[in-house]
């Protein structure tokens, strides 16, 4: 078997030595280390971001006593009025839609950060379709820098303690979050000044524009007074993942590592992880498993995903995985652990890490997820240190999280690692009652909503023939020639320049506020009004205007309940009328463009319709239009696909149609009443969402 090392060029990108490193656990000490390290910035701070939020408090408690600057959007600011030589360069991922109620929406329009001029943010949509930017890196003067799971957001601070309820766990709303780990490593020296000419490369290919390095500087200067525990002089890798795209080339640095150290493995393999659906990762860890000699193996992670949408996606994957692995281990060298707070009010600890401990030796730790995703597409960074021989720095950082994990503390964990024969063993002797590990639950495993998987953690960029492969089938003979081809084509040629045409062309003036203004008192009364608004859904559609402004007009000319009530039957008629043109084209165009693996997903589509297509509306991946008609030339029936879209887009049109309907109410004159009737509406149907969400959930399984 052979002995992993670091290969550039192969399973990562760079190797050195760090003149010291540490890992953070948990978000308590890394927002205190990088509030500490961003007051010694000097020249330059630079800030990769999967979601970064202005407000996120870094010091909480105790810690911010006494101190002026708590927050980030402060912190910074005040470390640039205090250096005016410095400046700061954040780079944040140009997000999904699906993300929006979920993150900062100021930061869209480059506030708060725009009100320094030496403070630079900028979004970053370079990426392939489907992708994410996922890496979490901050660099300060290429000194010291940091990389791990944490981004800089909501909902990710929490102490080692990880209680049941904590004070200080609360989002910038006021509202509460459960308890929540990960890990962040700290580097110092030639790995700062690799992760700085990662983050300018990024910011480059990003925004077209090049940034200087910063002057040399000592990094015992810049290294955070807290953090005490760490190591000197450990040989490093960075490992990236990032999709062709453009002239950027493909790296799969981090797969490549993750399966040559899970075949090289002798002893034990521990893993922390938010997720577990990597096809490839699965496939190695099973043949281990099966193998008559092999090493253990211990997998943290969440009992569930966080939110109904990712529980029904990456949740069912995971259990499917686990299912797997269960399966493939005959010698009984496998654990697949929970962690719990324990006490009167047990509740689930939210596992976040991504980390791999392999052999007392190798500590990897860094962005990427156990995903299809993380290993193909996204954009991700992990440092592996090799922590073994004297330093002993994997076999320490082991007895930390499992003491943690156990409420044992770490001497009582490194203890037991000594004292029992392997690592299972030493797991099973530290588990009692109370704060623990435990066994994630073997539920039946039903068939999973494939489309909806296959979006939320693709292999590849969900380019549209890749999307047209979610939904279409295949029966219809092959045509001849390349007619079909040059159809679908035009058409997708004609539907991307009319969509463009809405947003560049006064074509999108026509429903300008002004003219709306107009609008609404002569349609209002109108009696012919309410049924032309619901025709003009389908006639716009087969333009591509965008259906949400079509809705936000119907809100704002009819009212909350009438917009409501209209643009629930006009995206119906659209809907309709869209699959009617889809199913005349017949499946044989779309699989010309989509391939031939597109039958079996369409009949795995055809089989839960409804939840398939509610899903598929939920997280929108595609034009509405282009969605109708590829749905035409599928599987499902009408039946399936109408139910679907309506269940699916119900609360975001219900919602949207309440926000545009009391806009003019609350903005001409916002009295006790207009307040009141809005709260209470926002109120009731944040109860219908919640209500909608657990049915789905419930029929999914």
């Amino acid at each position: 078997m052979t002995e992993p090392a670091f290969k550039p060029g192969e399973n990562c990108w760079q190797a050195c030595r760090a003149a010291r490193s540490a890992i953070i656990v948990d978000g308590e000490a890394y927002f205190r280390a990088l509030h500490e390290a961003l007051g010694c910035a000097r020249h330059q701070v630079m800030i990769l971001a999967w979601d970064v939020d202005s407000r996120t408090e870094l010091l909480r408690g105790k810690a911010a006593s006494g101190v002026r600057a708590t927050g980030l959007e402060e912190r910074l600011h005040e470390v640039l009025d205090n250096q005016h030589d410095l400046h700061v360069y954040l780079l944040d991922w140009d997000f999904s839609v699906v993300y929006l109620l979920e993150r900062e929406w100021m930061p869209v329009f480059r506030l708060p950060w725009a009100r320094h001029r030496r403070l630079a943010f900028e979004l970053d949509g370079q990426l392939p379709a489907g992708a994410s930017h996922h890496q979490k890196i901050v660099v300060i003067d290429d000194a010291v820098a940091f990389a791990g799971g944490l981004d800089i957001t909501r909902a990710r601070w929490d102490t080692s303690e990880h209680k049941a309820r904590h004070p200080q766990r609360r989002l910038p709303d006021g509202g509460r979050y459960g308890p929540f780990h990960d890990l962040q490593a700290l580097v110092a020296g030639e790995p700062a000044r690799a992760l700085g000419k990662l983050a300018r490369q990024r910011w480059l290919r990003a925004t077209g524009q090049s940034l200087p390095e910063p002057p040399d500087r000592d990094w015992e200067d810049c290294w955070p007074a807290s953090v005490k525990e760490g190591f000197d002089d450990l040989p490093v890798a960075i490992a990236r993942t990032s999709a062709q795209y453009g002239e950027f080339p493909e790296h799969r640095e981090v797969e490549k590592g993750y399966l040559e150290q899970i075949a090289a493995a002798r002893d034990y393999l521990y893993f922390e992880n938010q997720y577990l659906t990597s096809a490839d990762i699965v496939d190695a860890l099973c043949r281990r498993l099966s193998a008559e000699q092999g090493p253990e193996i211990v997998i943290v992670v969440p009992r569930k995903a966080s939110g109904w949408l990712e529980e029904t996606t990456m949740g069912e994957g995971r259990d499917r995985s686990a299912a797997s692995l269960r399966e493939a281990d005959r010698h009984g060298r496998l654990r697949i652990l929970c962690p719990m707070t324990g006490g009167r009010d047990d509740r689930f600890i939210n596992v976040h890490g991504k980390l791999l401990i392999a052999d007392d030796r190798w500590m990897r730790v860094g962005s990427a997820n156990l995903s299809n995703r993380s290993m193909r597409l996204d954009t991700e960074c992990d440092l592996v240190f090799d922590g073994g021989g004297e330093t002993q720095a994997a076999r320490w950082l082991l007895a930390r999280l499992l003491g943690e994990h156990t409420g044992a503390g770490t001497e009582a964990a490194r203890a037991a690692l000594d004292r029992e024969d392997g690592l299972i063993a030493a797991v099973e002797a530290l588990t009692k009652p109370g704060r623990r590990l435990e066994p994630l639950p073997e539920g039946e495993v039903e068939p999973m909503l494939d489309p909806a998987v296959e979006i939320a953690d693709p292999e590849e960029p969900l380019e549209p023939a890749a999307f047209s492969a979610m939904l279409a089938g295949a029966d219809e003979p092959e045509p001849s020639g390349r007619s079909g081809l040059w159809i679908i084509l035009g058409a997708l040629a004609l539907l991307i320049a009319l969509g463009i045409a809405w947003k560049t062309t006064p074509l999108g003036e026509w429903l300008s506020p002004e003219t709306l203004g107009r609008w609404r008192e002569a349609l209002a009364s109108a009696p012919w009004a309410r049924p032309a608004a619901v025709l003009v859904f389908p006639l716009a559609s087969f333009a591509v205007a965008p259906v949400t402004l079509l809705i936000a007009v119907a809100g704002v000319i009819f009212g909350p309940y009438e917009g409501f009530a209209i643009s629930i039957v006009g995206v119906g008629l659209a809907a309709a009328a869209n699959y009617a043109v889809g199913a005349g084209l017949g499946r044989r165009f779309v699989r010309r463009v989509a391939g031939s693996r597109v039958n079996r997903v369409s009949r795995r589509l055809a089989r839960q319709g409804i939840l398939a297509m509610a899903a598929l509306r939920l997280v929108p991946v595609a034009p509405f239009t282009v969605v109708n008609l590829v749905a035409g030339a599928s599987h499902i029936s009408f039946r399936d696909y109408l139910l679907g879209t309506l269940l699916g887009m119900a609360p975001g049109i219900a919602a949207l149609s309440w926000f545009t309907g009391n806009a003019g109410s609350l903005v001409a004159g916002p009295g006790l009443r207009e307040v009141t009737v809005f709260l209470v509406g926002l109120g009731l149907l944040i109860a219908a969402v919640v209500g909608l969400r657990a049915w789905l959930k419930s029929r999914a399984r």
